[in-house]
């Protein structure tokens, strides 16, 4: 896999959990992403995305007032947003193949479910950098072309592993909400394998 300068890459990361936008954010920084904007709720996302104009933006499916799927819709259908084809990556503990249909229908462009691993989000990344789909907008949908299938640019959990091993990420995404916070940039780097002052690329 190819190592990506994102340090000219502006993201934005809407999620209510505090402690995951701390841990977000840190693991884009060591990554090399300097340009971060943060959010809480799909409201206040659009209105910081309007501003920013972020490439990538990462949101949580559970929202409200607004859930992730009618902000992502918000974004790609509202004339007041200066990107609509901006790349979505939908972070979510949803992990059931209709939830990944109905991103999908959302005009997500890549679909991850929680507890994250930093490869696993630098690898998303990756997949809007290096197939971005062609976009349609017509009265009814505007988003990356679904041409692909159900299932084309998505890993749905229950292909990688047994029914028991959800179980287990759902009992450490609970953990992992709760180390967050305490998850300094030093170690988010430790885990890509580097140090933080070398910050150019994803992991090696």
């Amino acid at each position: 896999m190819k190592n990506y300068d994102l340090s000219e890459l502006c993201f934005l990361i809407v999620d209510p959990n505090r402690h995951m936008r701390g841990l977000l954010r840190n693991v884009l920084h060591a990554l090399g992403v300097h340009r971060i904007e943060t959010t809480g709720d799909g409201g206040s996302g659009f209105t910081v995305g309007r501003k920013a104009s972020p490439h990538v933006i990462l949101a949580e499916w559970a929202m409200s007032p607004m859930n992730g799927l009618e902000f992502i819709k918000e974004v790609r259908a509202n004339k007041r947003y200066p990107n609509p084809y901006v790349a979505v990556i939908m972070l979510t503990s949803y992990c059931e193949r209709h939830h990944v249909i109905e991103a999908r229908d959302a005009s997500v462009s890549e679909f991850l479910v929680k507890p994250i691993s930093v490869k696993a989000l630098y690898d998303r990344i990756v997949e809007v950098i290096e197939f971005s789909r062609s976009y349609v907008i017509s009265p009814s949908f505007t988003g990356p072309c679904r041409r692909r299938g159900p299932d084309s640019g998505y890993i749905s959990p229950g292909r990688r592993q047994a029914d028991r091993e959800k179980e287990e990420a759902a009992a450490a995404g609970a953990k992992a909400e709760e180390e967050a916070a305490a998850m300094s940039q030093d170690e988010v780097a430790s885990k890509l394998g580097k140090k933080t002052d070398d910050r150019r690329g994803g992991p090696r």
